[in-house]
């Protein structure tokens, strides 16, 4: 058996809320890190990926399509690679998240959806 966390353990819903609306830049893997470096690692990968991406696509629109065809060939494939490639992760990181299997920095679960710490906390009045 796990032994009892002496911090409070991320939700599942702020980790899947975080990962749904800005996971495609890699701030669930910041937010569930912990300051594990192998999950700062993944995040600040997924990060440049997806700027790639973002940095990428506008550039092979305007900038090459005029001067070299066989480059602009080159600069979509990479652009749909990159795009697939973040799309997955994201799409993957979601459903870990989903699935219970997204663990924080530490190897510990989420703590699951609606769980409230007011049920831990002996009330004051008896």
């Amino acid at each position: 058996f796990m032994e009892v966390c002496n911090y409070e353990q991320r939700t599942k819903l702020t980790a899947f809320l975080v990962s749904f609306f800005t996971g495609i830049f890699g701030t669930d893997w910041f937010v569930l890190s912990r300051g594990e470096a192998r999950y700062i690692i993944a995040g600040i990968f997924k990060l440049i990926i997806s700027f790639g991406c973002i940095i990428a696509w506008p550039i092979t629109i305007v900038g090459i399509s005029e001067k070299k065809p066989s480059l602009l060939m080159v600069a979509e494939v990479i652009c749909v690679i990159l795009s697939l490639t973040s799309f997955i992760w994201w799409l993957t990181d979601w459903i870990r998240i989903l699935a219970e299997v997204f663990y924080d920095g530490h190897g510990v679960p989420l703590q699951p959806w609606g769980y409230n710490y007011y049920y831990d906390r002996i009330p004051y009045r008896l």
